[in-house]
């Protein structure tokens, strides 16, 4: 019975021969993978040394898997730095932007206050404003000569 090619093992093709194409340990087999006549004696070792290039090929893997994992923590560490650097920034804009909406809110109280003063020297006077005691300031005349606008 004639041997069949085992692709499990390492195999060469073979290219312009009139019939084989393909060789295994020295047998040449054709197209459908069967031997070729007159290999018969050739015997097939039953375990197949590793070449010695291989351990190298290993060795050179092992290498750049290393040096992967190395550049993978180090792009990981970066992630995380910007992430928490967004972060930081997110936050301190947020401070500024509370910092701005807490001073809005400060005007907007003084304003307010004033506000409620005019009313009250309104209501206080009547209608006749322009019989008021012209040596006393009011309130709203005294914020306003602070802020420089009266």
């Amino acid at each position: 019975m004639a041997r069949k090619l085992d692709r499990n093992r390492p195999f060469g093709e073979i290219y312009g021969h009139a019939e084989a194409r393909f060789e295994q340990h020295g047998i040449l087999f054709d197209s459908d993978e069967n031997e070729l006549p007159g290999f018969e004696d050739v015997k097939i070792p039953e375990h197949i040394p590793m070449a010695s290039g291989a351990d190298a090929n290993v060795g050179r893997l092992m290498s750049d898997l290393e040096e992967q994992r190395r550049q993978n923590a180090r792009l990981q560490a970066e992630n995380d730095r910007l992430k928490l650097q967004t972060a930081e920034d997110g936050n301190a804009a947020v401070e500024e932007v509370q910092g701005k909406l807490d001073s809005a809110n400060v005007e907007i109280a003084r304003l307010n206050g004033l506000v409620a003063d005019l009313q009250a020297q309104l209501a206080g006077s009547g209608t006749d404003t322009a019989n008021k005691d012209k040596g006393k300031k009011s309130e709203v005349d005294k914020q306003l000569d602070l802020q420089g606008k009266s």
